[in-house]
């Protein structure tokens, strides 16, 4: 990857919920408007089409797990990535 596509790439600050919750983390890629989604789980996922918007909003949630489910999960188009823990 060049250092272009490193500088259109942002990141939850912290991971996103304790060990309790669903998300781990979160990264999002402005130039392809590219939502990639980190599970507890290990399972990875990414979402196509989503406004930067809603990357941030979900990164101010005060519940993050919720506001993927109900903003995220079923509402854009998503690809099953991968299954990996954190690499």
């Amino acid at each position: 990857m060049n250092q272009q596509a490193y500088d259109t790439v942002s990141s939850c600050p912290e991971r996103l919920t304790n060990s309790n919750g669903l998300l781990h983390t979160a990264r999002y890629q402005q130039d392809k408007a590219c939502l990639e989604i980190n599970l507890f789980d290990g399972t990875v996922y990414q979402y196509f089409e989503v406004p930067k918007e809603i990357f941030a909003n979900l990164c101010e949630s005060d519940d993050p797990d919720e506001y993927y489910r109900s903003n995220v999960r079923y509402n854009y188009r998503r690809l099953f990535k991968r299954f990996s823990f954190w690499e």
